[in-house]
């Protein structure tokens, strides 16, 4: 039998949107704007609590333990159902030709109309998604239904904040005693006040930021997309009153953190292989969105981030972190050099971020003063937080030190926070890249000089370990990683010879593979370890999406592709260049046997007439076609000024007309 149980739910099909609307319009939170910000949060959180309460109220709804129906099976399925068994039960009571046929054509209608009404949900759901890959992947993983995360029996909220808090203040005991920090003052324009935000920008931020929501919420978000054109002056007037008077509301400073498993390898037990995500409240980014777009202008108009830094700025991305430092060492290879990457991790990077000190960075380094830095200062302070986990609830507790996770302004706040951390890589001349808290630097020597190169990147990481103490942040050695890059016979010279950094107080041992930003590098560059990881995962997923190609159809099949398979194929492939064909085999099968999923082929079949259609190059000229992107980009400045540097422009004529092309040197 299925065990009844009751619980408490919103009847969402009973919501009219346009009633809810129009009382809204007749709300007092239209019709009497506030004057201050934190009266208008109550406010704001107050009428759609209140409204939605209203027009969806809660009702008390009998569930059992039966599966929920699918979310494509609406009223029509179900009548159609009910047809088919009432059919069924008089096939079984008279045994007849005529009963059998006609239950055996209503199933028949039954199946056609389920997988219509599957296909069609989907290409909605796809099509709904439309070039943004975080919904279509969100997507695949609901068609696909994975398996949900294990919860643990072992581990309660309490233990997780036990941990996770403790993980903090044992960092910040360790570093008490560290010298403060040296922050050097640059002479820019300062930032004293935010430009105001306009209704025409808060409806576009409605229209595309991620439908997230938080229990923290008055209502959905998806709903207050719905209602972007009545509620985008109100939210308006929020963020500007929080801009202006310098203060960012108490209401939207408390954070839901969930821990969530950091990969699904990891022992479920254990707190230490959960990652703490700080839920927000969707208002709350809102408003971060608005400043970090004015912070992130006024740091980009002044080049006032490091040129290495690659995180949360326009035209970087970890494909360009990558191609940067690639470049470099395929560069010392071809001279007959031996290069060493040192890849450094953090231990709770964000968690230990010290507020004094941020203050003092964006008001030294980044020239925020005013009414700017008085926002950034109340943003900061009294912050709080509680888990929740498997049901359970924590109490609140005060945050006094980190930047959320969750929020959108906390990772461009740690940025800032370790924008100076360059100068103390220049101090070693060694070449460095940053992508967030992932650091790491390189340099290259002689196969007969790795001491002197040693000893100096171990200088370089004593360094930075100074320097991360004197800001309360702590390196992670067991996570750190080296690795020798060079030629198959200058690497046989490193042999006989002592080949380990010292970071802190660990020797570290170099690897033969590592994994930087999601690329897989060997010691000898061949790329092979990469390709192979790539191409396993990649028919993974082949063989998931084929249990469903038949009843979602081919143009969905075709996105999905593209978006689970096709995506890892072209990520990052610029490295690719240059590789033998057999090295690129691996991808090449790949991209295959999808053209051979589209469109249900066998593997007698040929591949080429469906790659044609789909119009997909192959694999070693999609590495073509992203390298002649890529230059396109570096002419027209859309990439970092670092990739430019590589790259010369020369004038060519023709009889035509007069025309010019960027190369590689």
């Amino acid at each position: 039998m299925n065990s009844v149980s009751y619980r408490q739910v919103r009847n969402w099909r009973a919501l009219d949107v346009d009633a809810f609307a129009v009382d809204l319009q007749s709300s007092e939170l239209i019709a009497s704007p506030p004057v201050d910000v934190e009266s208008g949060i109550d406010s704001y959180n107050s009428t759609l609590r209140a409204l939605l309460d209203k027009h969806a109220p809660v009702e008390l709804k009998r569930t059992s333990s039966r599966l929920s129906s699918a979310r494509w099976y609406d009223r029509e399925c179900h009548d159609t159902k009910r047809r088919t068994r009432k059919l069924e039960r008089q096939f079984r009571r008279l045994r007849t030709a005529e009963s059998r046929a006609a239950w055996r054509q209503q199933f028949d209608a039954q199946r056609q109309l389920y997988q219509s009404k599957f296909t069609a949900y989907w290409i909605d759901t796809v099509n709904a998604c439309g070039r943004n890959p975080r919904a279509l992947w969100r997507a695949v993983n609901a068609i696909l239904k994975p398996p949900p995360q294990r919860v643990s029996d072992k581990l309660s909220a309490d233990q997780f904040a036990q941990y996770f808090r403790g993980k903090v203040d044992g960092i910040r005991a360790s570093t008490a005693s560290a010298d403060p920090p040296a922050i050097d003052t640059r002479v820019v324009q300062p930032l004293s006040h935010f430009e105001p935000a306009t209704v025409e920008e808060i409806i576009k931020l409605l229209k595309h930021t991620p439908p997230k929501s938080c229990e923290l919420d008055p209502i959905p978000t998806w709903l207050l997309k719905q209602l972007a054109v009545h509620i985008a002056p109100t939210i308006c007037l929020l963020c500007n009153l929080s801009m202006d008077s310098g203060i960012f509301p108490a209401q939207l400073k408390q954070a839901r953190v969930l821990p969530l498993l950091k990969k699904s390898t990891l022992d479920p037990d254990e707190a230490s292989s959960y990652r703490p995500i700080s839920n927000l409240p969707y208002i709350s980014k809102l408003i971060e969105r608005v400043v970090a777009s004015r912070f992130s202008k006024h740091s980009t108009e002044f080049n006032l981030l490091p040129v290495h830094q690659s995180a949360y700025r326009p035209f970087h991305s970890t494909e360009t972190a990558l191609l940067s430092v690639h470049n470099d060492l395929v560069r010392s290879i071809d001279t007959g050099k031996i290069s060493l990457l040192v890849l450094l991790d953090l231990s709770a990077a964000f968690d230990t971020v010290d507020h004094n000190i941020l203050l003092s960075v964006l008001s030294n380094r980044f020239s925020i003063n005013s009414t700017a830095l008085r926002w950034f200062q109340s943003y900061l302070t009294d912050r709080t937080q509680y888990f929740t986990y498997a049901g359970e609830q924590t109490s609140s507790y005060q945050v006094d030190c980190s930047v959320p996770q969750g929020s959108v302004l906390g990772p461009r706040c740690f940025v800032s926070y370790t924008e100076d951390i360059t100068d103390v890589l220049e101090q070693h001349a060694v070449q460095s890249h940053l992508y967030a808290d992932d650091t790491q630097f390189h340099d290259s020597c002689r196969p007969n000089d790795t001491s002197p190169l040693r000893r100096r990147l171990s200088s370089c990481a004593a360094d930075i370990n100074s320097w991360c103490q004197s800001r309360h942040l702590q390196l992670n050695a067991s996570k750190t990683e080296i690795i020798w890059f060079g030629s198959q016979s200058n690497l046989a010279k490193l042999s006989n010879t002592d080949c380990s950094v010292q970071v802190g107080s660990s020797q570290i041992q170099p690897s033969t593979v590592v994994r930087d930003l999601g690329l897989h590098l060997d010691s000898e560059l061949s790329m092979k370890q990469h390709i192979a990881k790539v191409a396993a995962t990649c028919f993974y997923h082949i063989r998931r999406l084929r249990q469903i190609r038949r009843r979602v159809g081919t143009e969905v099949t075709i996105r999905l592709v593209l978006a689970v398979v096709m995506s890892r194929v072209d990520y990052c492939n610029s490295v690719l260049a240059g590789l033998p064909q057999s090295t690129l085999a691996p991808l090449q099968r790949v991209q295959n046997a999808a053209a051979r999923l589209v469109f249900e082929l066998t593997t007698r079949e040929h591949v080429t007439p469906s790659l044609l259609q789909l119009h997909w190059l192959p694999v070693r000229w999609r590495v073509q076609f992203k390298l002649s992107c890529m230059m396109h980009s570096v002419f027209l400045r859309k990439l970092p000024s670092v990739l430019g540097k590589h790259c010369s422009s020369y004038k060519c004529w023709s009889f035509t007309k007069q025309f010019k092309i960027c190369i590689i040197i």
